[in-house]
Order: structure tokens, then C-alpha cells, then sequence
């Protein structure tokens, strides 16, 4: 009797484990009954734990020993990826009820299953402000960008799971463009007048999941997100010239106070860049003198009136400072000052009185191209209607239906009622609505008008050469295909989606959508993948027919760009940003962050008043405020200090110059530095140290003395970690518990925390540096040691014993 894998079949309950799911069952149905098979016969699962298979009983005399099951475990902690499988070697099976029908052929397989029982979590963040906006400020009218990237792909995650402190903004719509790993919103001011120091937003993990379900873990993850709020004071917003004019307009909720306008100018500083003289070796840059200065207290702007008027073809920059007379700042009418400010550009109106001039004029089919000479750029907001425009083709009038102005390259581009074809006579003729200046035509960003013309040649050569793709560059999922045309190319028709073939690092990155830029000469694919920094990256396309075809890269008439084979393209996704570093503040110099100790759980405090964050202690001073008393995050994991990525987080705080977990009023004494250490690579069997050794330096109280002195200390940690003592090593490598009589100390339980006390001698045996002088460095360890052992010595035989 024999039996082969197309009779066998194995099936999980459930394709997709996360971290809810304790368990699944793997069911194993062969058409023969099934003596045995040995364990190893079973390729197991690295993810998970597979237990043994048994047969399911029966009562049908001709399904016994058919169905077998077990019980598949998911790790903890995990993400396995989709490609599980658990397959069994038929070759190893023994046949019959009793063993006596032979041995299987081939092997049966499961199919695929998911694992992933991983929180996601948040790897880093950042805040970006606008431009002229000062270094960590957010101020009146601005905004910034928060950013924050997770461990991997998320959803669910919107403003409400961002805790921002009231007043200190309004956090927009949350977007991601890589598919869920990095978000960014926008944060505004708050409206009215507010003023706020550091804030420093948290982020609700549990609020979102990652694409397999998992939650996040923790209401209140720590950012590095650090900024001010100021919107009290105005805000500078504009800043203009035309002639000796130069207008400042600033940001402000009620209106400005007046001043001293004739003391006020000479707080400002305007300078002068003229173009470069070859003659020279640099450009010079004159300061022009403030003639006067006038103020708009309701329009809340400031007028500069120069010593001498700027010229059209100048770079213009001003700067202000604060006076130290302070009745001559500008202000609001609190007498909020506002912000000095450095070289900020000023945008140069002064006309040139030179109004641009037509130069020649092109048509490819419906897009007629007057080309102007000019000293400045064409003004794209301001532009004549499409009625100023008169265009004949062969003699017949083609009406405008639309106008649009290129300001760089001083272009004015016609969109006709119906296209040109190649050799047709064309002519255009402009009408100047007005004789002054007027907003309605074609004219310079200074406002000068050009001058009517009257019916002119328009250049109309039949275009047969098709496009040349010339370079490819990529960033993320866009894909820019770049073409060199004598004309535009065609945005109406464009290639399909399936005659681009892209692919990233060998494999298919499937095109989604074909944009063209027809002035530009680009074609932009959107890819189903982003691509990533450092990617190598190909792009190929071939042309639907020998023919010119509607469905291809073509010209605005109609020439089809050629195939191209695989070609490289130019990655330029950029690497990731580095995390910032911002300015910590450290109100009681001890070395540890105000925003980690005002992150530790707070304790009742004096007289049963409610716990207030940030006072490990409860003594009814926040931990950031004191000398003498300090709290840091740990990782639950004895190699904390080694920052295992993935463990969750618990708080200590220490206290010095203790009596019962209180600072005495009196003392002087001062922690200077308290962090996690790894626990030893050897300890004594049976001792467990849940978050490695907690080390610690303190400056004592002076005593005037030579002599060594006591110092207590109580250590306060989370009762969940199951620990029986504060245990410390000396010199001769003896461990003790000093949170016990015989040492002086003891282990108190208050407020729902467990804490330590316990006594260390300046030199004395538990300080590592041996000195008496005024400090001690110490490590020790809330570890766990069953008493029930009488002193041992590790295997190693180090004299590690332990009391």
C-alpha cells in the first residue's frame, strides 16, 4: 500500500496570526490510515511552536487513524512574513492501523500562512517651520511641519492620536506618501495671544495598528518634537520697494502702537545690491540711508521712506533691530516688540519704464507662442483678455479661447478655437486695452505695458521630426521620462500604461499612471512601488505601431517618439532625513531631560493630594525641579542599556539624602547622573535582574571633615517587576541585598510603587571610586534572588557569592 501527496492534504485554521491570536489548529487528512511518523518528519515553523500530532478520534470505522491534528503557537514578538508553511515528508510515514501497510511517496504541504505578532512603533520624529519663521517658534499666522515615521506601514493613525498641549496649536490632516510608514500634517498657530515654552507633543501608539492588526502600545510615546508658541507680539509678513518706498506689513490680532517715528528709523537698515560690474572683482553692496519712517497703526504696516530711490535692476534686502529703548520698537498695542530680523529680501516693483516688445511669434496646432523681449519677467497674474487677440489662418479669423503667460520665459501662449495644420498662413495682432498702464495686458511684473501691434507673420514649418527621450530620473513613484522637442509635446494623447516596462533592482515595478507636461517635454509615470534610495532603477518603452499612433509619446503634431531598449535611470529619492537633535532642557542640571521626568508616574502627595505627573516621589515637586531627586525611562530588558528596540518601558526614580523617600529641606545633596546599565555577562544562579543595574553618581553635602560618611538613598520601581531587594557588588565581587536590615535597609511599599532604601559609604565598600570625597558612584540592581538559597559563587567561579 502506498500513498503520495495529492491524497494528503494539510490545512491551517488561520492564514493570518497576529498577536491576539494564541493559537491555530493544523489539521493533516490522508486517504490511508497512519501508524506514525517520526517528529522530525514535520518541517516546522521558525515562528512558532508546533505541538504533537495525535489523531482525531472517531467513530466512523473507516476515517480511524485518517485525520491527525495539532496545535501551532505563534512567538511572541514576531513578524514572520507570509511564506509559512508546514510540510510533512510521506516518505517517513508509517502506513495501516498497526504498521504494517508500507511507508508514503513524496511530501504534503500546508498552505502559505502570515505571522506577525509585532507592535508597531515609533521610530522617529520631526518638526520643520516656515521660512523666516525664527529657529523654534511658532508664531502668529505660521506654520510648521510634524513629521513621524514608524517601524513599519500603519493605518488608523489621524490628529487625535497626536496630544498636543492645549493652546499650543491645531494639527491638520495627517497624509502618508510611502504607503503608511511616514506621515506629516501641518501645525498652525493658535489664534488670540498665547505664549508658551517647550511643548513637546506624545503620540497614542494604541490609537493605530499596523497592516496586520497589531496595536500600538502606549498612550503617551515620547516625541522628539520640541517648540515654542509666540503669537503675542506682530510678526513681519512683507516686505515690498517701489522707487524710495519701501512697505513693511506685519502680522498682528489688534493693531500696531504708535511711536516715535523719527527715533524708530534708525532701527532699520536697508541695502542695495546692483547688478555685477566686469570691471570689479565683486558685486558691491551700498546701504541706502531711511529718510523717514510713517506707520499704519490699523493697516499695521510700516512705510521706509529712502534717501534715494531704488533702481529696477537692484537686489533689495532690510534688516531691523529691537532699540534698547524699547518706546521705539515696533510693537502692539500691548507693547509686545517684535522680532529682529536679518537680510530678509525685499520684493523690488520699481519700474524700469521699459515695456517689453514682441520678438516673433510660432504656432503648433492650437497653441499660438508670442515670444517678448523684456528686462524683467512677465507679469503671470495680470494679462490681457482673450479679446485683445486677433489671429487669421489663411485669411480666416481663429478665435482666441484662453491666454496664459510664462513669466521666466516671457511668453504668451494663445489657445485657438481650432488647430493650425503645418504650412498654413497665420498672423496675430494685439490692441493695447489703454493708453496708460493698465492691469489688463501684456506688461511687466513693474506694471509697464507693451505696445499694440498690428497683424504679423506667424512662423507655421511643418514639424516632422518626432521626440528624443534625452534622460530619466526618479524620486519615490514618480518616474520623469524628459524629451528633446522643437515644439511641445501632446498632453491630450499619451502612451498606455503596459508600452512603459520599469523595473527596480531586476523586478517589475508595474507603470499605474502616464501624465505628460507638453511644455515641459516630460512624461511622468506613477509607479505601483516608491522607490527607495539607492535603488537600481531601468525604463523601457515601445511604441505601439510603425505608424504615427494616438496611443504613444508624441509631438503636438503627431510624431511618435521611437522605442527605446532598457535604459538607466537617475535615482534620485533621497536617503532618509537624520533624527534631529533638539536643545534639551535640564531645569535641575542633573543630566536627565525635563521632559523625561515629567514623564514619570506621580505619587500622592503631601496630605493625600492627587498624584501630579513627573513626581516620582511625591513629595509635591516635580522630579525636574529638584537636585536631589531624578526619574528616567528604562527598558525591561536586562540588557537595557544595549536599547533592544522592541521592549516596553518602565520608570525609577532615585532619591538622595533620603529619609522615608523624602529629600531632607536642608541638604545640599545632588544627583549628577543617573542612567541603565546591562546586567553583568555572569551572575550567581537563580538571580534575575529584570532591568539590568541602575547606575548612579551624587555630590554629598560638604561636611567640613576628612572623615567618610553614610548617605541614604530610596529607589522607587514598579512592584510588577517581582523583586526582592536593591543587590550591589563589591570590590571582591560579594553581592548584597543593601535594601535589607542587616545593611540598613529596607523595602516599603507606597503609593502603588515599590521602593528601596538603602545606605552607601563615601568609600566605603559599594562605592566604586574607594575615595571619601564628597561623592558616590555606585551600581546596583532591583533583582530578584530566592532566599531560599544560601550564599553561592557563579559558575564561573569569580568569587561572585551573594548574602
Amino acid at each position: 500500500m502506498t500513498m503520495n501527496s495529492p491524497n494528503t492534504t494539510i490545512v491551517i485554521s488561520d492564514d493570518s496570526l497576529t498577536m491576539g491570536e494564541r493559537s491555530a489548529k493544523v489539521t493533516i487528512t490522508f486517504s490511508e490510515p497512519v501508524f506514525s511518523w517520526p517528529l522530525d518528519a514535520v518541517d516546522r515553523v521558525n515562528t512558532g511552536k508546533l505541538s504533537e500530532f495525535l489523531p482525531v478520534p472517531t467513530t466512523k470505522p473507516d476515517m480511524e487513524r485518517k485525520v491527525w491534528s495539532a496545535t501551532f503557537e505563534p512567538d511572541a514578538n514576531v513578524d514572520g512574513g507570509t511564506n509559512n508553511r508546514i510540510s510533512l515528508d510521506l516518505g517517513r510515514v508509517t502506513l495501516g492501523i498497526r504498521g504494517a501497510g508500507g511507508t508514503g511517496v513524496g511530501r504534503a504541504t500546508s498552505q502559505d500562512f502570515s505571522v506577525d505578532t509585532k507592535r508597531p512603533t515609533l521610530k522617529s520624529s520631526s518638526i520643520a517651520f516656515a521660512p523666516y519663521e525664527s529657529g523654534s517658534t511658532l508664531e502668529a499666522g505660521k506654520t510648521a511641519t510634524l513629521t513621524f515615521t514608524f517601524s513599519e506601514a500603519v493605518k488608523g493613525f489621524d490628529a487625535s492620536d497626536v496630544n498636543l498641549f492645549p493652546g499650543s496649536g491645531t494639527l491638520g490632516e495627517l497624509r502618508s506618501i510611502d504607503g503608511g510608514i511616514t506621515w506629516s500634517a501641518t501645525l498652525t498657530a493658535p489664534k488670540g495671544d498665547t505664549i508658551l515654552g517647550t511643548n513637546s507633543p506624545t503620540v497614542n501608539l494604541s490609537g493605530l495598528t499596523d497592516l496586520a492588526g497589531n496595536a500600538g502600545d502606549g498612550r503617551s510615546q515620547p516625541t522628539a518634537i520640541n517648540y515654542a508658541v509666540d503669537t503675542d507680539r506682530p510678526v513681519l509678513n512683507s516686505a515690498t520697494v517701489k522707487g524710495d518706498q519701501l512697505v513693511l506689513g506685519y502680522l498682528e490680532e489688534t493693531a500696531l502702537k504708535a511711536v516715535d517715528e523719527d527715533a524708530a528709523k534708525d532701527a532699520f537698515e536697508v541695502f542695495f545690491t546692483s547688478p555685477h560690474d566686469p570691471t570689479i572683482d565683486a558685486t558691491p553692496s551700498v546701504s541706502y540711508p531711511v529718510k523717514s519712517l510713517t506707520m499704519d497703526a490699523t493697516k499695521k504696516t510700516v512705510t521706509l521712506t529712502l534717501e534715494r530711490p531704488a533702481t529696477a535692476d537692484q537686489t533689495v534686502t532690510v534688516s531691523y533691530t529691537i532699540p534698547d529703548t524699547r518706546t521705539y520698537a515696533i510693537q502692539d498695542l500691548a507693547g509686545h516688540a517684535a522680532a529682529s530680523f536679518k537680510d530678509r529680501p525685499v520684493s523690488n516693483n520699481t519700474s524700469d519704464n521699459i515695456p517689453p516688445v514682441i520678438n516673433s511669434a510660432t504656432v503648433t496646432g492650437d497653441q499660438l507662442v508670442l515670444h517678448y523681449t523684456a528686462r524683467k519677467e512677465l507679469d503671470a497674474g495680470h494679462k490681457a483678455a482673450i479679446d485683445a487677440f486677433t489671429v487669421h489662418v489663411n485669411g480666416d479669423l481663429n478665435a482666441v479661447t484662453d491666454v496664459q503667460v510664462n513669466a521666466t520665459d516671457k511668453t504668451v501662449t494663445l489657445t485657438l478655437t481650432h488647430p493650425v495644420t503645418g504650412g498654413e498662413t497665420v498672423t496675430v495682432a494685439y490692441t493695447d486695452p489703454s493708453s496708460g498702464d493698465d492691469p489688463a495686458a501684456v506688461q511687466e511684473v513693474d506694471g509697464d505695458d507693451a505696445a499694440s501691434f498690428s497683424a504679423m507673420g506667424v512662423g507655421n514649418t511643418p514639424d516632422t521630426t518626432p521626440p528624443v527621450v534625452s534622460g530619466a530620473t526618479v524620486t519615490g513613484d514618480q518616474l520623469v521620462l524628459r524629451y528633446t522637442e522643437t515644439n511641445l509635446l501632446d498632453a491630450i494623447h499619451k502612451a498606455d500604461n503596459g508600452a512603459l516596462a520599469v523595473r527596480v533592482n531586476e523586478v517589475d515595478n508595474a507603470v499605474t499612471d502616464v501624465q505628460v507636461n507638453a511644455t515641459d517635454k516630460t512624461v511622468t509615470l506613477t509607479l505601483t512601488h516608491p522607490v527607495a534610495s539607492g535603488d537600481t532603477v531601468t525604463v523601457a518603452y515601445t511604441d505601439p505601431s510603425s505608424g504615427n499612433d494616438p496611443a504613444a509619446v508624441q509631438d503636438a503634431t503627431g510624431n511618435d517618439a521611437a522605442s527605446f531598449p532598457a535604459r538607466k535611470v537617475d535615482n534620485r529619492t533621497p536617503p532618509p532625513p537624520p533624527s534631529p537633535h533638539p536643545r534639551v532642557s535640564d531645569t535641575d542640571k542633573d543630566g536627565l531631560p525635563n521632559a523625561v521626568e515629567d514623564q514619570a508616574p506621580g505619587l500622592p502627595g503631601p496630605d493625600g493630594a492627587a498624584p501630579v505627573a513627573g513626581d516620582g516621589n511625591g513629595d509635591g515637586v516635580q522630579d525636574s525641579e529638584q537636585l536631589a531627586v531624578g526619574s528616567i525611562s528604562v527598558v525591561l530588558s536586562p540588557t537595557g542599556a544595549s536599547k533592544p528596540g522592541d521592549a516596553p518601558t518602565t520608570f525609577v526614580t532615585l532619591v538622595d539624602d533620603s529619609q522615608g523617600g523624602k529629600t531632607n529641606s536642608e541638604s545640599n545633596a545632588q544627583i549628577t547622573s543617573l542612567e541603565q546599565k546591562d546586567a553583568p555577562g555572569q551572575l550567581p544562579p537563580g538571580m534575575e535582574m529584570p532591568i539590568g543595574q541602575v547606575f548612579f553618581e551624587t555630590a554629598l553635602a560638604a561636611t567640613g571633615s576628612s572623615s567618610s560618611s553614610s548617605e541614604t538613598f530610596s529607589l522607587y520601581v514598579d512592584p510588577a517587576l517581582g523583586v526582592n531587594g536593591h543587590w550591589a557588588q563589591d570590590g571582591s565581587g560579594v553581592w548584597a541585598n543593601l535594601a535589607s536590615a542587616p545593611y540598613g535597609g529596607k523595602m516599603v511599599t507606597e503609593g502603588g510603587r515599590l521602593r528601596l532604601d538603602f545606605q552607601i559609604t563615601d568609600g566605603g565598600a559599594f562605592d566604586a571610586d574607594g575615595k571619601v570625597d564628597a561623592s558616590i558612584t555606585a551600581s546596583g540592581a532591583p533583582a530578584h534572588m530566592p532566599l531560599s538559597i544560601a550564599g553561592q559563587a557563579s559558575d564561573e567561579g569569580h568569587d561572585g557569592f551573594w548574602f
